[in-house]
């Protein structure tokens, strides 16, 4: 539920996607006739070599190695475009966890997918210096940016990095580290997924999931909880990611669980995600700005917000039209590298 086609995970990065793949058919002895070599290989023989040329771990910002292609072939064009011209536009519901990269980035799930995750020996370290250091090495790259690479990451940090208490305190920067990267992989895409479709029309219903279960995250220091990737999961299908828990004992998990399946239920049934009758969730209006978008907050006791990650939404969307990369989408501007 969190992840939209304008993620910049699931666009892809193509420069990368490519020479990944075509190292990939060099090492299965498919130089010519790719794509029908390739079908005559075994799922073994292409494990084993992802495993000698690219690996399977994004090393950075980029976390897959393989991922869509926007080429004409499969995917006609971009989904921007998609969502322009389609025919039918079936009701939509988008929507977030609140610190959604914390699956990776403090809770270190999915190792083989990523290397962002910052391990927990090393937590005390993460002072404002490492937090500099880390969105060099995780989130600016050289070869995307050219020489516009330290204005970058000054703007990144100069957003990220206010409101410390001082340039050790490690919780904070810890937890904007987290929020950029949930910023980068799911909050702005949704967002711009939100005001895409709703500009051209669709039913659009927005939504941000903040509960989370506090005996399951007591051990983490107050400042870093929140609700991460996956955490709808045990309301929605009795999957427990973080460890099993009993939701019909307590009574607040019990008004999360049916507030989040009574959305679903509704949607499904009549094409409006009403919670109940105390709630009126307000769909997105075609005119809307990021800071105008209203949303759910899916908590034991839900209100409607308005601004979905508007602060971050517009920083990103001013950066990329100073820079020659855009890290939202993992694509080139036309922004020439003169920084």
């Amino acid at each position: 539920m969190s992840g939209t086609a304008l993620s910049n995970w699931a666009l892809g990065k193509e420069d990368d996607l490519v020479a990944n793949s075509k190292l990939l058919g060099m090492e299965v002895g498919c130089s010519d006739n790719i794509k029908s070599c390739l079908k005559k290989k075994t799922i073994d023989q292409m494990f084993e070599a992802v495993t000698k040329t690219v690996g399977y771990k994004g090393e950075d910002v980029v976390l897959l190695k393989f991922s869509p292609r926007i080429d004409g072939d499969f995917f006609p064009a971009h989904p921007d475009v998609l969502i322009k011209n389609a025919k039918r536009k079936p009701v939509s519901i988008i929507g977030v966890g609140e610190k959604e990269d914390s699956f990776f980035i403090l809770h270190g799930l999915a190792p083989y997918l990523h290397n962002i995750a910052v391990p927990k020996e090393e937590w005390p370290n993460f002072n404002r210096q490492k937090f500099i250091e880390t969105i060099e090495k995780k989130v600016v790259r050289k070869s995307d940016f050219g020489d516009s690479a330290s204005f970058v990451r000054d703007q990144i940090v100069d957003f990220y990095g206010k409101g410390a208490k001082n340039d050790d305190d490690y919780l904070f920067y810890l937890n904007q580290y987290n929020m950029l990267m949930s910023d980068l992989h799911f909050a702005v895409g949704a967002t711009r997924t939100i005001l895409k479709k709703a500009e051209e029309g669709w039913p659009v219903y927005a939504y941000s999931f903040e509960h989370y279960n506090k005996k399951l995250f007591e051990t983490l220091p107050e400042q870093l909880r929140g609700s991460t990737h996956t955490n709808e999961y045990p309301y929605m299908f009795n999957i427990f990611i973080f460890g099993k828990y009993d939701i019909d004992s307590d009574p607040q998990e019990v008004a999360v669980k049916n507030l989040f399946r009574n959305s679903l239920l509704s949607f499904v049934k009549n094409g409006q995600p009403q919670p109940g009758a105390d709630t009126d969730w307000p769909s997105v209006a075609a005119t809307d700005s990021a800071k105008d978008i209203k949303f759910i907050r899916f908590l034991p006791q839900p209100s409607i917000g308005k601004g979905l990650h508007h602060e971050a939404y517009d920083f990103w969307m001013n950066l990329k039209q100073k820079v020659p990369f855009d890290l939202v989408e993992f694509k080139k501007t036309s922004v020439r590298d003169e920084l």
